[in-house]
């Protein structure tokens, strides 16, 4: 049973490799990639996206959001850069919504929020 799983796995993988760049695929966790180029470089389409549409190389602490929730919602007035932390005060304040509008307020309201943690900490 275990050579057959490291077959299948080396088929699979095989499979990658031979897929022109463009191709996409979707992930266990529902997130699509796209083949950037060869022989297999991957990216997730939404960070992929968010580069060729604003020009912007995004650094590793970067996190692109789907407004909606939406993984497979992948268009550009869907999707919001926010850093690490940020992310963090939306998940922990629930500021995420399966409406767009209200998560771009949520955003809003948690770059607010990282502003005062930042300027309480400065006055200690």
């Amino acid at each position: 049973m275990e050579n057959k799983t490291l077959l299948d796995l080396n088929d699979r993988l095989f499979a990658q490799l031979d897929r022109p760049v463009g191709s996409e695929s979707i992930d266990q966790d529902g997130y699509t990639k796209v083949k950037v180029a060869q022989p297999s470089k991957w990216m997730l389409k939404h960070r992929y996206l968010w580069e060729q549409a604003t020009g912007e190389k995004l650094q590793k602490g970067d996190r692109i959001i789907f407004l909606d929730g939406n993984r497979q919602n992948i268009t550009t007035e869907n999707l919001a850069k926010v850093s690490g932390s940020q992310l963090a005060r939306l998940n922990q304040n629930h500021l995420l919504y399966s409406d767009a509008e209200l998560s771009k307020t949520g955003v809003l309201m948690a770059k607010l929020l990282e502003a005062k943690a930042k300027a309480e900490k400065r006055k200690q």
